[in-house]
């Protein structure tokens, strides 16, 4: 729930401007928008789908040993979600262009999907098919939205550089797999790898370096306005 929350707070922000764009015929802006909101959206993700990926038993131990058995459910769901946040936006552009029914079609088929698998796998693998039927409609419901954004708008999220906020993730899923070792307690490993590994993947951004676009958007951030009037002076 954690990492799908990060897609929340751009949906207001996407919403009208792809009404609006729609509305002028400017197929353009849907594109811009679509792929640098969606980059964002992806880099505020990758953060938490490491933390749960890399240390699913020391999460779970906050609950109690006996949740230990539930870490692969965990790993595949953060994974999963992290998709399904970073594909999220592209159904926005099903809906905002007047194509609601099309939107409803596609919930109710992933709803299909997901009984109709659930019936097939729940009884012969139990929790692990209730997993693989839940992840499955969901990817597939995401899949399908981008497939039809392109085929009746010609839009897609993966245009521009997309591939950032994943190599700035690799750098940083590297260095805590390198340095978590080193400490024996569970929940200190936890806490300082991950913030060593947040650190370095705030780093590889900067290296990387932020599109104009992306300046545009942090500077109606008034901390941000602060800090580059600061360097300026």
């Amino acid at each position: 729930r954690a990492i799908n929350n990060t897609r929340y707070g751009f949906d207001t922000v996407f919403c009208p401007i792809v009404s609006e764009a729609h509305e002028r015929g400017d197929r353009a802006r849907i594109q811009d928008n679509l792929s640098l909101l969606s980059r964002w959206v992806l880099s505020l993700a990758l953060p938490l789908v490491i933390l749960f990926s890399l240390f699913p038993e020391a999460i779970l131990s906050i609950a109690g040993r006996d949740y230990y058995s539930g870490a692969v459910f965990l790993v595949a769901f953060a994974i999963a979600m992290g998709l399904y946040s970073a594909f999220g936006l592209t159904g926005w552009v099903i809906a905002m262009t007047g194509r609601s029914r099309l939107t409803l079609l596609n919930n109710a088929i992933a709803v299909a999907l997901n009984l109709v698998l659930s019936l097939a796998l729940v009884p012969t693998h139990g929790a692990y098919g209730a997993l693989i039927a839940t992840i499955a409609a969901m990817l597939f419901v995401r899949i399908l939205e981008n497939i039809e954004a392109y085929a009746l708008l010609r839009v897609h999220l993966f245009r521009g550089l997309f591939w950032k906020p994943l190599i700035a993730a690799a750098v940083s899923c590297a260095a805590q797999l390198l340095f978590a070792p080193l400490i024996p307690s569970p929940v200190a490993r936890v806490i300082v790898a991950t913030s060593v590994g947040f650190l370095i993947y705030l780093v590889s951004f900067i290296v990387i370096g932020l599109t104009a676009e992306e300046w545009q958007i942090l500077e109606r951030l008034k901390w941000v306005r602060r800090l580059r009037g600061g360097k300026a002076a």
